[in-house]
Order: structure tokens, then C-alpha cells, then sequence
């Protein structure tokens, strides 16, 4: 924190900073882009300036760029320009050669997808498919007969549902479109859980729905572990939680602040 604090750093409203281990994220704000650049790449060589003192390296490989923005049809032509061409700079550790930063529309911080309109669009669509290739390399545990059923969703509570959950509470703009998409993909895994797939009402020609309707007890238990519902109670318990902070022990940074009621 004392770092941070050097630069200004969630000091200032327009000068905020989050870093975790290793990872750190630096952002300023304002509406001139240009200015903008010129304030990040200073802020930046002045951080890697520190880390010589202590033997480190910003490694530039590893580092992107993004401009946060509205949508297309509100901004102007140079507008667009400027966050096309936006770069920054900082010397290589090896040849202390100036190189450019990569500047990106996407960029990874813990695991989760940011876009530069903050939508959150791609990052469940990611999560997605990761659990997809996760209930796959598993194919052995969820269509294994020898395996009980109560095992089986077990292992499917464990391996598969984190994946698909990762960073739901955040997930404040998912469509209805993604969380079908969702439904489908458990309704596949736990029918593989519990080995039952087409229901005999239906003369066998039906899948069957995992729902509060079925009546086994695998069933119900199956019934529990909707991804759907579990992803929107995890946003509310979140939500909850951060309205019950006290304003004096709020973050000075706007952007940690708990969600406001107005």
C-alpha cells in the first residue's frame, strides 16, 4: 500500500490501483485520451524506476493495455481513433530498449474476462466452454456404472460447477441466452450423473427436464445443484453483503466501493 500511496495511487479519484500477488492493475481517469497516455506511461516508468531499486522488472510481454469507453454511436471519429491508436511504452529488461505495451479490447485479470465497454459478455462464454472440457477429460467418473449416482454429482459439484460459477457474483449484465446455454449444458451433465435420460411418460422420446417435478431422490438432489439459480444467489448474497459496509470503512477508490442504493 505504501507503494501505491507513493504515486497517488487511490489517492486521487482519477488515479486508482488493485494489485493482488504479483498482479497489479494501474488506471487513470479523465476524457482527454491523449493526455491520458502520456499520464499512464509516466506513471508506469515511475513504477519500474522502484522496482530497479529493489532488482525488478515490469516485463512488458506480460503486460496489455485497455481503454475503458461508451458505446461506438456516442463517440466521435477522433475519439475512436485515439483509443485505436492508444500505446504506451516501457524499457525492456534485458536491452532497456523502449517497447510497446500490447494494447487489447479484452484483457485476463484473475481468471476473469474484461471487455472495454465492461458488458461482461465473453467471460461466462469462456467459463463455458472451460467446463465443458473439464466435464469431457472426466467422461470416465460421470458415465462409469460402477460409480453410485450421489458420487457422481459429487464429483460433478467439485470439478465442473466452480468452473461455471467463477466470478458470478460480478455477473450483473447475463442474458437470458447465456444462462440457457448454461441449463443445457448441467441438464446434460447430471443426466450423465444420474443415468437417466429420456423420462418413460414421454414413451421414451423426451429428455428429461431437472426439475423440483422428479421424483427420486437423485433427482431431487440434482434439483439442488442448478448453476442457474446457485449464480443468482450468489450475485444477491454479494450485493447484500456490500450494502451492509459502513460508508466510513469504504475504500477511497470509487471503483471497490459496494454497490449504492440511490
Amino acid at each position: 500500500m505504501s507503494l501505491l500511496a507513493l504515486f497517488g495511487l487511490n489517492i486521487d479519484e482519477d488515479k486508482f490501483a488493485l494489485a493482488y500477488a504479483d498482479d497489479m492493475i494501474v488506471g487513470l481517469a479523465g476524457k482527454q485520451l491523449l493526455e491520458l497516455q502520456e499520464k499512464l506511461e509516466q506513471l508506469v516508468n515511475n513504477i519500474n524506476n522502484v522496482y530497479k531499486i529493489w532488482n525488478l522488472r515490469i516485463n512488458p510481454d506480460k503486460c496489455e493495455t485497455i481503454v475503458f469507453r461508451r458505446e461506438s454511436n456516442h463517440l466521435s471519429k477522433n475519439a475512436l481513433t485515439q483509443i485505436k491508436n492508444f500505446q504506451i511504452s516501457t524499457p525492456s529488461p534485458n536491452t532497456n530498449e523502449p517497447i510497446n505495451i500490447p494494447h487489447k479490447t479484452i484483457v485476463k485479470y484473475l481468471g476473469v474476462h474484461i471487455e472495454q465497454l465492461l458488458r461482461l459478455r465473453h467471460h461466462p462464454d469462456i467459463q463455458l466452454a472451460k467446463a465443458k472440457a473439464a466435464f469431457k477429460a472426466n467422461n470416465r467418473i460421470f458415465y462409469n456404472k460402477n460409480i453410485c449416482r450421489k458420487t457422481k454429482i459429487i464429483c460433478y459439484l467439485l470439478l465442473v460447477r466452480p468452473i461455471l460459477t467463477y466470478a458470478a457474483p460480478i455477473w450483473w449484465n447475463t442474458s437470458a441466452a447465456v444462462f440457457e446455454n448454461y441449463r443445457v449444458f448441467e441438464r446434460k451433465c447430471l443426466r450423465a450423473c444420474i443415468g437417466a435420460y429420456r423420462s418413460a411418460e414421454s414413451n421414451f422420446k423426451k429428455f428429461i427436464m431437472v426439475d423440483s417435478q422428479l421424483k427420486t431422490p437423485q433427482h431431487r438432489q440434482a434439483a439442488t445443484t442448478g448453476t442457474t439459480q446457485r449464480t443468482v444467489d450468489l450475485t444477491r448474497i454479494y450485493t447484500e453483503k456490500s450494502l451492509k459496509i459502513p460508508p466510513q470503512l469504504w475504500h477511497p477508490n470509487n471503483l471497490i466501493n459496494p454497490i449504492k442504493v440511490y
